[in-house]
């Protein structure tokens, strides 16, 4: 049901009224099951002439198109456009020596996400991790704005090492203090530890774990480190001068921030734990 000049296996024409798979003339209130090439089949549990094209006001933006995944789960993917004012723009890499680094966010949502997909999870574990995913980086990045930050990204697939790996280019190292790394609960150690982690934390792992000194950096912080995030937080390199008049303002927000780590000079590994 990808195009209007092919039929679904089940002989529906496509219409961009409905979701995939969905006639345009059964009842958008009565959604039929639809059987993919795969043999799953997919019930459609929202109204088709009441799909959210809008997302909420507060992120400024309009939901008007996007892709169909064929799965047991709902996904669904999107590209970001917009205008961007050069006045303000801020890179991900330009981190300068004595810096603060500061994660908006905690850790450990894709850790938590394995867990609950393996149903042993609670539900404070899914509530936690559900907040910390729904909540906007627009609320951490409005307080960093006003000072000086020399580096900023977010911390999404590729896990908070390779992301602070990119900030640092080749120019600087990093230390970060194993103690102040934020997760989402206590239960992320007990998931790592029982193996709850993804396989993208595992090809993180391959592509950054040569250029870190884990010194004696327990196992699990360590799998925190390469764990994906979904909605993951601000990962910021701040003035030492800043970071505490930030991390005041940042502290009144819902989401605990922390002051993981510093910029340091250029060594042999890119990232230092202690």
């Amino acid at each position: 049901c990808r195009t209007p000049d092919r039929q679904c296996p089940d002989g529906h024409r496509y219409n961009r009224s409905c979701p995939p798979g969905i006639p345009a003339s059964q009842s958008a209130h009565q959604p039929r099951p639809h059987r993919t090439d795969a043999g799953i089949r997919i019930r459609y549990p929202w109204p088709c002439d009441c799909v959210p094209w809008s997302c909420h006001p507060s992120p400024g933006c309009t939901l008007c198109g996007g892709h169909t995944i064929v799965d047991e789960t709902v996904k669904y993917g999107l590209s970001v456009t917009g205008i961007v004012d050069t006045k303000k723009v801020l890179t991900n890499n330009g981190v300068k020596l004595g810096d603060k680094i500061i994660l908006t966010k905690p850790l450990g949502v894709g850790i938590l996400l394995t867990a609950h997909q393996c149903e042993v999870d609670t539900k404070e574990d899914f509530d936690a991790v559900v907040k910390s995913m729904t909540t906007l980086n627009k609320y951490a990045a409005e307080i960093l704005f006003k000072y000086k930050v020399s580096a900023l990204t977010d911390v999404t697939g590729f896990g908070l090492f390779n992301h602070l790996n990119e900030m640092l280019d080749g120019k600087q190292s990093a230390k970060l203090y194993i103690d102040k790394i934020p997760i989402v609960n206590a239960n992320v150690k007990k998931y790592v530890e029982d193996d709850y982690y993804t396989g993208g934390a595992i090809r993180n792992e391959d592509a950054i774990k040569d250029k870190i000194d884990f010194g004696n950096t327990p196992e699990w912080i360590k799998q925190i480190g390469y764990d994906p995030q979904t909605s993951g937080g601000l990962l910021c390199s701040i003035s030492s001068e800043d970071a505490d008049k930030a991390m005041s303002e940042l502290a009144k927000l819902e989401i605990r921030s922390e002051i993981i780590g510093e910029v340091i000079e250029k060594s042999n590994k890119a990232i230092y734990l202690a």
